[in-house]
């Protein structure tokens, strides 16, 4: 067990030994996190060269380095989609929205289908989210906004009751209450982001994700900030990502027992872990090891789901190939990721360097430690 990773991923001592034995018991393997740690470092020394620095650079030197490259990526970003200093921050994310479009960069997902969801919503209304946006009635409501925004303000704002409402009626869907179709994106309106304004909502969240419905719900900020067209291009962009991630782990368990129970636990819980079975726990790994065999699985798509860096390196002339960087971080001591949002969230928020972000790239190593587990017992 290495201490470079414990570090990484912020984990108790303890807890993460037992976690990385019983994978190991399980799938007959070992030494799969000190082969990666030698592997991720190995790595981060190869992709200095892109930075111009050197082998002994400090983890300071390698942040501020990414943060100045992240400043010509946007540039390079504006001018390819024609976004100027006046632009708009409703207009920024209506082009970026347009180009995904138009670019066939929309993916199809597996969600509930919107009726099933809105007659949840009329049999219980989320009287606060009513509330807040000015809405007098639930068909209003219904009629003036997408569902996924509905129901990603209703699990923040509603009590207890509601909740309970809403884990019961996830938990009794079955696979014909499900559909497969495009991922929907929606720019949220000036009158409702203004309703927002002073809620409990953080509106620093630039996407909001449904993974019920299939959507993302974009809120505009109230004024433009550093490198955000970059910012809200890979944040869209990872949001639809997501996504594919979740309708296939929908799609998957629709073919199994409990669908419903599993389904909501992947909905309140999340996919990567905490959801109480392998399957859901190790999911990017085992749909990565799956999407890539001759298997008769029940996946709705027969290819790899491409990652947001991937993507915006083969739609835009970027200084560096970012698709290389996004399960590597540079440092033992003082960790800096290289992942692309990980650099594009620490550089619009400028973030200095002892409050720097790596969510990201703990994610993406993390699902490749369970990969490596997985594919080594196979």
């Amino acid at each position: 067990m290495t201490q470079f990773l414990i570090r990484l991923f912020e984990a108790p001592k303890v807890d993460f030994h037992n976690h990385i034995e019983a994978m190991e018991r399980e799938y007959g393997v070992r030494s799969v996190d000190i082969k990666l740690t030698n592997q991720i470092n190995l790595s981060s020394k190869d992709i200095l060269k892109y930075l111009s620095l050197d082998d002994d650079s400090l983890s300071r030197e390698v942040y501020h380095s990414l943060n100045r490259y992240i400043d010509q990526e946007n540039a390079t970003v504006e001018s390819s989609l024609g976004i100027n200093p006046d632009t708009s921050p409703e207009e920024v994310l209506k082009t970026i929205v347009d180009y995904v479009h138009n670019n066939s960069l929309i993916s199809p997902t597996y969600f509930v289908k919107h009726p099933k969801i809105k007659s949840f919503v009329k049999k219980h209304p989320p009287k606060k989210v009513m509330k807040t946006l000015a809405y007098r009635s639930v068909d209003s409501l219904l009629k003036r906004e997408p569902n996924g925004l509905v129901l990603s303000l209703a699990r923040e704002l509603e009590g207890v009751d509601w909740h309970k409402e809403y884990v019961k009626f996830c938990s009794n869907l079955v696979g014909s209450d499900c559909t497969i179709g495009d991922i929907s994106l929606s720019v949220v309106s000036p009158r409702t982001r203004q309703h927002l304004k002073g809620s409990k909502i953080d509106l620093s969240y630039l996407v909001r994700l449904s993974a019920e419905t299939g959507s993302l719900a974009l809120v505009a900020p109230e004024k433009r900030f550093k490198n955000d067209t970059i910012t809200f291009l890979v944040a869209i962009l990872d949001g639809i990502y997501q996504l594919r991630l979740f309708g296939n782990y929908f799609n998957y368990i629709s073919f199994g027992k409990d669908f419903g129970k599993n389904f909501a636990r992947g909905v309140t819980k999340g996919i990567r872990s905490g959801t109480g079975d392998n399957n859901s726990i190790m999911w990017p790994a085992l749909y990565r090891h799956m999407s890539g065999q001759n298997l008769d699985e029940p996946l709705i798509i027969d290819d790899n789901i491409e990652r947001p860096t991937k993507t915006i390196s083969k739609n835009f002339e970027l200084s560096l190939p970012w698709h290389k960087f996004d399960d590597i971080v540079y440092g033992d001591q003082e960790i800096v990721s290289l992942n692309l949002m990980d650099i594009v969230t620490n550089s619009s928020n400028d973030f200095a360097f002892n409050q720097r972000y790596i969510h990201s790239a703990q994610q993406e190593i993390w699902d490749r430690l369970s990969y490596e587990y997985l594919k080594g017992a196979i």
